[in-house]
């Protein structure tokens, strides 16, 4: 079968394909063809592009073709014209060993499978010759094959046959646009605004910012406080977590940045550390031996006062 034919009514002339075909010598590409194969399979599952069952099934059909490569009990058959088109159809192949007298054949073979095969596209080998089509035998109906000069006992026949096949799971664009975030576009939906409650500081008139994603079970948080002129700042400030998102038990560490900006004249560092339903703010302090995080008050880093900012960013685990 070639592969470039699609947008053509009707196959090339036989003289054509005869001229394009080059998988009777290029037939020992095939184990590497199957291997490169394998090797985009393993980058499509730890992608998760496709699931790990559905993986495995794939792997070990791969890994089955490429034993019967290399024992010569699968090959290329007259309509492929090279190893990739071997490699991308899919076949059905049946094989019985006779009792002698047949001259036809159907039915179940010897691994209890059942004839059927796509008309014009069939190849019938007895005892690994290939038959010809027309002559040796007819091959109509897509279960049965006729006019086969009378076998002999011991005799196996094979009959293999580019068949229909129906596909398994399929996604629209929609769907994908839902399930995965692309990288120019990190993530695929726009963040959600949200409301946190304020702890030891009071917003007064001054604004605040937040907003959230969430990705699979992983928040991406930012929050700006900007104060205004009846805004305050106590020790130790909290923001809310988005609410409905439940915080994955475990994760009393430094989860995030803080940044504070004092009227556009300096800037300070720290982190964020979730407890429980908020997120605690510190401020990294220098004035000890080491750097170590400190409580944020009135006064640290600071004397706070209009359109001084905190702002933070956070991600973090679900339940």
């Amino acid at each position: 079968m070639a592969l470039w034919g699609g947008r053509f009514a009707q196959g090339p002339a036989d003289a054509v394909f005869a001229l394009s075909r080059s998988v009777h010598f290029d037939w020992r590409l095939a184990p590497y063809d199957l291997r490169s194969s394998l090797a985009h399979l393993k980058v499509l599952r730890a992608s998760g592009l496709i699931q790990e069952d559905i993986a495995k099934q794939i792997e070990k059909a791969l890994r089955d073709l490429i034993a019967e490569v290399a024992s010569g009990k699968f090959s290329a058959i007259d309509s492929d014209e090279d190893v990739p088109s071997v490699d991308s159809t899919l076949y059905y192949r049946w094989t019985k060993t006779m009792s002698g007298g047949e001259t036809s054949l159907s039915g179940t073979d010897d691994n209890s499978l059942t004839l059927k095969y796509t008309p014009g596209y069939e190849s019938v080998f007895i005892n690994g010759v290939l038959q010809v089509r027309g002559s040796d035998y007819l091959a109509t109906t897509g279960t049965t094959v006729t006019g086969l000069t009378a076998l002999t006992a011991s005799d196996v026949v094979m009959v293999e046959s580019i068949v229909a096949y129906s596909v398994g799971d399929t996604y629209t664009q929609t769907t994908l646009d839902g399930k995965f975030a692309t990288i120019a576009n990190f993530p695929a939906t726009a963040w959600t605004t949200y409301t946190p409650t304020l702890t030891n500081m009071t917003l007064g008139n001054g604004t605040v910012t937040a907003k959230y994603a969430k990705l699979g079970k992983i928040v991406h948080l930012r929050i700006t406080f900007v104060l205004g002129s009846t805004s305050t700042m106590g020790t130790g400030p909290t923001f809310s977590l988005p609410p409905s998102l439940t915080v994955e038990s475990g994760q009393s560490y430094p989860n995030g940045t803080l940044s504070i900006l004092d009227s556009g004249t300096a800037g300070y560092v720290g982190t964020i550390e979730i407890v429980s339903t908020n997120l605690q703010c510190w401020i990294l302090s220098t004035s000890g031996a080491y750097p170590q995080f400190a409580n944020i008050t009135s006064t640290v880093p600071m004397t706070w006062t209009t359109s001084d900012s905190l702002s933070v960013t956070a991600i973090y685990e679900v339940a």
